[in-house]
C-alpha cells in the first residue's frame, strides 16, 4: 500500500484475537475488516493505544497516513 509496511492476518483465529495480537505486536494502525466491513468499501481503523478512528475508505486511510508524515520546512 503506497510504500507502507503492511501485514495481513488471514489465520483462522477470531477477529478479537487478531486485533489483540496486532496491539501486542505494536502495529501503529490496525485495519479491521470483519463481516460488517467486508460488504462495504471501508475498514474500521484502530490505533495501537486502543482508540478507534472509525470507518475509513482506502483513500481516506492513505490521506490520514500521509498527514502523519512530517513535511520538510524550507
Amino acid at each position: 500500500m503506497k510504500g507502507y509496511f503492511t501485514h495481513v492476518d488471514s489465520s483462522d483465529n477470531t477477529l478479537n484475537y487478531k486485533i489483540r495480537h496486532a496491539q501486542l505486536s505494536q502495529y501503529n494502525i490496525i485495519l479491521v475488516c470483519g463481516e460488517k466491513e467486508k460488504d462495504g468499501a471501508y475498514f474500521t481503523v484502530r490505533l495501537n493505544d486502543g482508540s478507534i478512528l472509525g470507518q475509513k475508505s482506502m483513500d481516506e486511510l492513505v490521506a490520514y497516513c500521509e498527514s502523519l508524515i512530517p513535511k520538510p520546512s524550507n
